[in-house]
C-alpha cells in the first residue's frame, strides 16, 4: 500500500508512504487519508479517500445518592478514527465499582461519535463489628457481619452498640467506618460494670435468723472474686463459725451477689442469783453462780425461790432473764422480808428452881432478827429481889422456842418502910421523912407511925401495908 494524509478530500497527490501491513500511523493534524494498493510489480490500483474524525470516550463513576454520575476527568478522552469504522473502547477497572459491558461505536463523519461508560457502585461489600473488651481485646459477644453495603458509604460505628451482659459501653474504633473492597472493620469496646455491689447478711447458724443489719458493699465490678473473710465482723454474744459461699464472683444480678456469715451463740456465758433483803438490800443468803451458758437462753427466776430461814418471799428481779454477752449484767435477784410473826417468851423463876413467881410473858408479832434485850423485861416482883437472867439479849429466831429469856429472883431477907409526912392537900413536907426496918410479911399499921408535930394537927394516915 501507498498513502498520504492531507486536507482535501479531492486532490490527487502522489502517494509517498509505504506499509506493507495495511496498518498506518494515525496522523490527527490532518483529516483525509489517500490509500491504494501496490501490486507485486509495482502497479498502483485506484485511490481510496477516507477522512479522519475525533470521537469521545467518557468515563463515569456513580455517586453515592446512586442516582447520578461524575466523570472521571483523567480516565475521560478523545481519540481518532476513520469515519465509518467500527470501534471498542476499553473499559475501566476501578475498585468498588462495577465495570459496564464494553461497547461498540461506529465513527460519524459528522464527528460527533461518544461513548459513555457508566460505573456503578458495588452493593455487595461488607462489614464486620467485634465486641471486645477494653485492654484485652477479649471477645464479648459473636462477630457481627452486615451485608449488602455500598462502596463508598460511611457507617457511624457508634450505632453498633449493643448490651453485653456485665459490660458498659466503652468506645468504638474507627469513629467512622467508609466501606471499601478490603476488611470492613468496626471494633466496639468495653469495660466491666463497676457499679455493682454485694450484699453480707450475718445468721445464726442454728436458727438461720439475721443477728445484725447486713453489709451492702458497692462499687463492685463483675466478675471480680471476693473473699468474704474481709467482711466477718464481731457480733455481741456470738462466735465465727463459717462463710457460705466462701469465695464468689460479682454477678449481674444482685440477688446472686449474696454471701451469710454464720454465727453460733457463745456458750461460756455465766449469770448470778443474788438473795437480799428487799427492804436493806442486805445479802441474806450466798449468791449462786451459773456458768456454761448458752448466749440468749431465757432463765425463769420461779427456779430460784428457796427457803431462808426467818425470811418469806417476797418477788424476783427480773423475773425472766436474758443472757446477755456480758455476765456482770446477767443478774436476777431474789427478794425476801424478814418474818414478823415471831414471838418470845419471859419467864420469871424463883432462882435455882423452875417455880414461876409471876405469869411468863408472852410478845407476839416479832420480826426475825430484832434483838430483845433483858433489861427492858426485869419486873418488880413483890417479896423478891432481881438476881440475874439467862441472857443480857436475844436476837428473834425462826424457831419461837428459842426466844426464852429466863429472869432468876430470890426472896426478901429485910425490908424498909418510910414514913412521909405531909400538909394535907399537898406535896409539902413539914416533918423529915424516916425509914423503918420490918421483915417480909410484917405488917405495919400508919396510925402507929402518927407523930406530933408543933403547929400542926393529926388529920389521916395512909391504910395499912404489909411487908
Amino acid at each position: 500500500y501507498r498513502y498520504i494524509y492531507d486536507n482535501n478530500p479531492n486532490t490527487v497527490v502522489t502517494l509517498s508512504a509505504n506499509t506493507s501491513t495495511g496498518r498506518v500511523p494515525l496522523d490527527t493534524t490532518v483529516r483525509y487519508l489517500h490509500i491504494a494498493a501496490v501490486d507485486n510489480a509495482g502497479n498502483l490500483g485506484p485511490t481510496s479517500t477516507v477522512k479522519v474524525v475525533p470521537y469521545k470516550v467518557n468515563h463515569y463513576k456513580q455517586n453515592l445518592d446512586m442516582s447520578t454520575y461524575t466523570l472521571v476527568n483523567g480516565d475521560s478522552y478523545t481519540a481518532w478514527g476513520i469515519a465509518g469504522m467500527v470501534v471498542h473502547p476499553e473499559v475501566k477497572l476501578y475498585d468498588g465499582y462495577n465495570s459496564p459491558a464494553p461497547q461498540a461505536a461506529t465513527i460519524s463523519a459528522n464527528e460527533n461519535t461518544v461513548v459513555n461508560y457508566y460505573y456503578t457502585r458495588r452493593t455487595d461489600l461488607t462489614y464486620d463489628v467485634n465486641y471486645l473488651e477494653y485492654g484485652t481485646n477479649q471477645v464479648l459477644s459473636p462477630m457481627k457481619t452486615v451485608p449488602n453495603r455500598t462502596f463508598g458509604e460511611t457507617i457511624t460505628s457508634v450505632n453498633e452498640k449493643i448490651d453485653v451482659y456485665g459490660y458498659k459501653y466503652y468506645s468504638v474504633s474507627p469513629a467512622y467506618l467508609t466501606i471499601t473492597t478490603g476488611n470492613n472493620v468496626i471494633n466496639v469496646y468495653y469495660q466491666k460494670r463497676s457499679d455493682l455491689k454485694y450484699t453480707v447478711r450475718y445468721k445464726d447458724k442454728e436458727t438461720n435468723e439475721e443477728i445484725h443489719s447486713p453489709k451492702v458493699v458497692e462499687n463492685q465490678t463483675y466478675l471480680s472474686v471476693i473473699n468474704p473473710e474481709n467482711d466477718k465482723i464481731a457480733i455481741s454474744g456470738y462466735v465465727f463459725d463459717s462463710i457460705v459461699p466462701e469465695t464468689f464472683s460479682i454477678s449481674v444480678d444482685e440477688s446472686l451477689n449474696i454471701v451469710d456469715i454464720l454465727y453460733t451463740k457463745r456458750k461460756d456465758i455465766s449469770y448470778q442469783v443474788n438473795y437480799l433483803d428487799v427492804d436493806t438490800n442486805q445479802v441474806i443468803h450466798p449468791t449462786e453462780v451459773v456458768s456454761g451458758q448458752t448466749y440468749n437462753s431465757v432463765i425463769n427466776g420461779e427456779m430460784y425461790k428457796i427457803g431462808i430461814d426467818g425470811y418469806e418471799y417476797n418477788s424476783i428481779n427480773p423475773s425472766v432473764l436474758i443472757l446477755g454477752a456480758d455476765s456482770s449484767y446477767n443478774v436476777m435477784n431474789v427478794y425476801y422480808r424478814k418474818r414478823s410473826d415471831l414471838t418470845y417468851t419471859v419467864n420469871y423463876y424463883l432462882e435455882n428452881t423452875v417455880t414461876k413467881l409471876h405469869e411468863s410473858k408472852v410478845a407476839p408479832n416479832q420480826t426475825f432478827g430484832d434483838k430483845v434485850y433483858t433489861d427492858n423485861e426485869i419486873i418488880t416482883i413483890s417479896g423478891y429481889n432481881f438476881v440475874r437472867a439467862s441472857t443480857d439479849s436475844i436476837t428473834i429466831q425462826s424457831d419461837n422456842t428459842r426466844n426464852v429469856i429466863n429472869i432468876y429472883y430470890k426472896e426478901q431477907s429485910g425490908v424498909q418502910y418510910t414514913v412521909n409526912y405531909y400538909l394535907r392537900g399537898t406535896s409539902t413536907r413539914i416533918k423529915k421523912s424516916r425509914v423503918v426496918s420490918s421483915q417480909f410479911g410484917d405488917e405495919v399499921e400508919a396510925l402507929d407511925e402518927k407523930a406530933d408535930i408543933p403547929g400542926y394537927n393529926y388529920s389521916y394516915a395512909s391504910p395499912m401495908i404489909q411487908m
